[in-house]
């Protein structure tokens, strides 16, 4: 099995930190991930490949934060 891991470089004009941690413990079932700096560079790790979970993890991060 191949892991799959992937590095998102999140703009913190559009994103906040909060948030980020929210949407990871979400995405605990599906992957790992963490926040590597304070630029908001996020690193997702799964155990099998995903379609397109950059896209999606970007997109679930943006609905949390309307949803403030």
């Amino acid at each position: 099995m191949t892991q799959q891991k992937i590095k998102i470089i999140l703009n913190s004009n559009f994103y906040d930190k909060r948030s980020i941690k929210e949407a990871l413990k979400d995405y605990k079932g599906i992957c790992t991930g963490k926040i590597l700096n304070d630029k908001f560079d996020v690193e997702l790790n799964s155990n099998e490949h995903i379609d397109n979970l950059e896209g999606e993890f970007c997109n679930y991060v943006l609905g949390l934060i309307k949803h403030r």
